[in-house]
């Protein structure tokens, strides 16, 4: 790794790949939800958004954590390749079990949610399954920096899948449809992405493999499980407590606000390799100079879409979904693209360094709180309370995994960064949240945004000096005498603890 200039570009270069592939997710979202709400009716859009609930959380567990493992073990020497392939193979098998045991006893859980067993439900536990292994798939291809191929299938699942969802919503107007339609895309690009990565032809792990993988993977499964929670399980608790047609109207709300998250997201399917691939005398730097960019981006999405909440909704919804209420529940749920991005920063950390007990403690608390603070606020305030839940339930994120994080890197300057983005975003998301619709308002938002763009400007510039003013030596940067590529410490790091059972799992 040359420097953290030079990471800053291949972050925002290989990352704006991902970016494009966000992007089509994105454009595809603002074409197909103003159609889809106009489709349904908002109690069927609720349907759909409970079962885009299971969709999710079947895809974040169904590997198991073995996609995780898989992506760490790549980089453990030559055989390293073969063996990431076996875990996902048995990332399939596993996934394709858990939604069948699912499946086999819907009637006795979807009461729970307060629906029947029936077409919504059973659509969105076998995208379950496709999503997992997609996960698994997407895992190696970014690993193995084969970016375009992820592209391609990225697309089909976004593109492809709502599409279809769509078309057979136009010709039913069924919930059922639409999320078949999206289960359909999903298993498709899952099954392109297991042919383009070859996982099948190494064959499948074997118990010991499965063993070390579940050892590392398995306990950032509550992770996974608790953020899924908290972007989603809101849903069911508004469908308990005010009905399915506002957790309809919440899903439109969140699709607005939740765009920074799925940037920030998308930076991270190039973040992690990065450092994986850095040596250890200069990856903190770098994770310093990635996440200070990072965040102000970050920044700058939640405000964007905070103050332009309004124009987002009259695009997303038609107005019987009550688009003026919707506003500050779209500004605050933008917010949460800033504590997601400094979780992300010490995420980066704890993984890199295999310590990933921390994650199975802190989702599962942010998930809790989200929880409970809904009970409290739903009743009280409504879908802001919802909104409200999410951002304070992000916000604990990084708390908790800060105190592990600080432990294993100087992390004062990151933590510094983080919290300026924090305070310098604040006062523009609760603009977005509290200005009133009108001319005067369009005006004050407009204002109000051209601020915040000069400042992030500013931001970026300055990041940008420092970097340039930074340049570490190649030694300290990890480049041999002879400018010879180093070693990636991701293999160092794999050939240290092949991943055995021998080994300490990761905490």
């Amino acid at each position: 790794m040359a420097s953290p200039a030079e990471a800053l570009r291949r972050l925002f270069g290989r990352g704006s790949v991902y970016t494009i592939v966000l992007a089509i997710q994105m454009s595809t979202a603002l074409i197909v939800v103003p159609i889809a709400t106009r489709l349904l009716s908002p109690s069927g859009y609720g349907h759909v958004a409970v079962g885009v609930v299971i969709f999710t959380l079947l895809a974040s567990v169904g590997a198991l954590g073995l996609a995780d493992a898989a992506a760490r073990t790549f980089f453990a020497g030559a055989e390293g390749p073969r063996r990431a392939r076996r875990l996902v193979a048995a990332a399939i098998g596993s996934a394709v079990l858990l939604s069948l045991v699912v499946d086999l006893t819907g009637s006795v859980w979807a009461p729970l949610f307060g629906l029947s067993y029936g077409g919504v439900l059973r659509a969105a536990v076998w995208a379950g399954a496709a999503g997992a292994i997609l996960l698994g798939v997407q895992a190696l291809l970014r690993v193995s920096e084969r970016v375009w191929t992820f592209l391609v299938i990225a697309v089909v699942a976004a593109v492809g899948g709502q599409a279809l969802a769509v078309s057979l919503a136009a010709l039913t107007h069924s919930a059922t449809a639409y999320m078949s339609g999206i289960a359909a895309g999903t298993g498709l690009a899952a099954i392109v992405g297991v042919i383009a990565t070859g996982c099948l032809r190494s064959g499948v792990a074997g118990p010991g493999e499965v063993k070390a993988g579940l050892a590392l993977g398995l306990p950032i499964v509550p992770h996974s499980l608790a953020v899924s929670l908290l972007a989603s399980a809101d849903r069911i608790l508004i469908v308990g407590i005010l009905g399915l047609a506002s957790a309809g109207r919440y899903q439109v709300a969140y699709a607005v606000g939740g765009l920074g998250v799925a940037l920030v997201t998308a930076l991270n399917q190039a973040w992690v390799p990065l450092l994986l691939g850095a040596r250890e005398r200069g990856r903190w730097q770098i994770l310093r100079a990635t996440s200070a960019v990072v965040h102000v981006v970050a920044g700058i999405a939640a405000v964007t879409l905070a103050l332009l909440a309004p124009l987002a909704l009259v695009v997303a919804a038609p107005a019987s979904y009550g688009r003026h209420a919707l506003m500050p529940v779209a500004a605050i749920v933008a917010f949460s693209a800033l504590p997601y991005a400094t979780c992300s920063s010490y995420f980066q950390v704890v993984f890199v360094s295999g310590r990933t007990r921390v994650m199975a403690v802190a989702a599962p608390v942010a998930a809790a709180v989200n929880i409970a603070l809904n009970l409290v606020l739903l009743p009280a305030i409504g879908l802001v309370g919802a909104a409200v839940a999410t951002v304070v339930a992000y916000g604990l994120l990084p708390g908790v995994v800060a105190v592990i994080a600080h432990r294993l890197a100087p992390l004062a300057a990151v933590s510094r960064d983080s919290l300026r983005s924090w305070l310098l975003a604040a006062p523009f998301v609760a603009a977005g949240a509290l200005i009133p619709p009108g001319v005067l308002g369009v005006a004050a938002r407009v204002a109000a945004l051209a601020v915040a763009l000069a400042g992030a400007t500013l931001l970026l510039r300055s990041a940008a000096s420092q970097q340039t003013m930074a340049q570490p030596s190649p030694e300290a940067a990890g480049a041999s005498p002879g400018g010879a590529e180093p070693e990636a410490s991701g293999e160092a790091l794999g050939r240290e603890s092949r991943l055995h059972p021998a080994v300490e799992a990761p905490g």
